[in-house]
C-alpha cells in the first residue's frame, strides 16, 4: 500500500468529522497532483543493436520514435546517434501525425551525441528520416523526461 493510499484511508475511519474527511481527501488528492507534475525518465527514439540503414532518400522515415502521451509535455534532453558504418546523412525531426513538424539536428553522417532542451506537445515525437541515401548502419538513443501538465 503507497503512503498516499494509506493517508486516504485515514479519511475513511467512521468517527472522523465529516468536513474533516472531505478536507483530508482534497488535501490528499493536491499532494497526487503534485507528485504526479514531477518529471519522469522517458526513452522517445531507441533501436535496436543491430542498427538501420541510412541508405534512404530525403525525408524517408527511417525510425519512428515514441508519441508524447495526451495529457504530457517531453523534454529531450540527451540526443545519441552512432554510426557501425559511416555512409549517407540522416537528420533527426519532430514530427506529429506523421508530419515533419521541425527538423532538429540535420547532416548527420557520423557519430552524434549531445544534450538539448527539446520540447515536444503531446501527440509528438522525434524520428530519423534520410537525408543523403549511403549504404551506412547506425543505433539511436535518445531519452529525456515526461511532464504531465497540470490543470487547475
Amino acid at each position: 500500500m503507497t503512503t498516499l493510499s494509506q493517508i486516504l484511508s485515514l479519511s475513511q475511519l467512521p468517527n472522523i468529522n465529516t468536513t474533516i474527511s472531505q478536507d483530508f481527501k482534497l488535501a490528499v488528492n493536491e499532494l497526487k497532483n503534485i507528485v504526479d507534475s514531477f518529471p519522469k525518465p522517458f526513452v522517445f527514439l531507441k533501436t535496436d543493436n543491430t542498427g538501420i540503414s541510412s541508405n534512404i532518400n530525403a525525408d524517408v522515415l527511417a525510425v519512428p520514435g515514441t508519441p508524447v502521451p495526451p495529457g504530457h509535455k517531453g523534454l529531450v534532453e540527451d540526443f545519441n546517434l552512432n554510426f557501425s558504418t559511416a555512409a549517407g546523412t540522416v537528420q533527426i525531426v519532430v514530427m506529429q501525425n506523421r508530419q515533419i513538424v521541425n527538423r532538429i539536428v540535420r547532416n548527420i553522417n557520423a557519430d552524434t551525441s549531445g544534450i538539448g532542451k527539446t520540447v515536444l506537445d503531446e501527440g509528438q515525437y522525434l524520428a530519423i528520416v534520410g537525408q543523403t541515401a549511403g549504404a551506412g548502419q547506425f543505433t539511436s538513443y535518445c531519452s529525456g523526461v515526461l511532464v504531465k501538465q497540470v490543470i487547475p
